[in-house]
């Protein structure tokens, strides 16, 4: 039998008013969040999803064994699988907090703190390593990113599905570059632009690569 034990329902978080949030008000705060990340409001969607994090990661936090995040029933079977056959305890507290996470890495990657943001992601890795379809050009430093594109074709508008795909590719091209896998990190970028040709990130990453790649 699997056993999943979801911690949603113990974790109150605290809006600023000091009140809590219930288990689909979180749910609702990684949703808006994605949105203000959408509208380029990045202030904004910080502000929302730090307090969400910050409450999954205190006293709540599951103790003495492994924390995973999983999207769906097949996901967390995948994971209840790998605990067991290390005979280590598993939880599973649910996809928002990955998907928080997420958020956070993004907006790192927006302010250029490159650092912090590959910590966001090796964390995320080892939260939902199972998480999404593994592509071939992806390596394991890069699939949070394609959770976005996944994202993408569930979009209400063409026009918001090509947005979050070119979030996925600018992301994809952000990590080669720090791979110094010039080429790679130049090809996402140029993708992204058939989606966004006019954004601004990619214009200067582009032009960062023309004038330190050493390949």
């Amino acid at each position: 039998m699997r056993l999943i034990l979801i911690f949603l329902a113990t974790l109150a978080v605290p809006t600023a008013a000091g009140a809590a949030l219930t288990d689909d008000e979180i749910v609702d705060a990684v949703n808006a969040s994605f949105k203000l990340v959408q509208d380029q409001k990045f202030a904004e969607a910080s502000a929302m999803i730090e307090p969400v994090i910050s409450r999954y990661e205190q006293e709540n936090w599951p103790k003495d064994q492994r924390v995973y995040c999983g999207h769906s029933a097949s996901e967390t079977v995948l994971y209840m699988g790998d605990a067991a056959a290390a005979g280590a305890k598993a939880v599973d507290i649910g996809a928002p907090y990955c998907d928080a996470l997420f958020i956070r890495a993004y907006l790192q990657t927006e302010v250029n703190d490159r650092s912090a943001a590959l910590a966001t992601l090796e964390r995320l890795r080892g939260l939902a390593p199972h998480n999404l379809k593994m592509l071939g050009r992806l390596d394991e430093a890069l699939p949070l990113y394609d959770t976005v594109a996944g994202k993408a074709a569930l979009a209400s508008t063409e026009q918001l599905e090509g947005h979050w795909n070119a979030i996925a590719l600018r992301g994809i091209g952000w990590i080669r570059v720090e791979q110094k896998r010039w080429a790679e990190g130049e090809q996402a970028y140029r993708d992204s632009q058939k989606f966004e040709p006019d954004n601004d990130i990619a214009r200067h990453e582009l032009e960062f690569i023309e004038k330190n790649r050493t390949d």
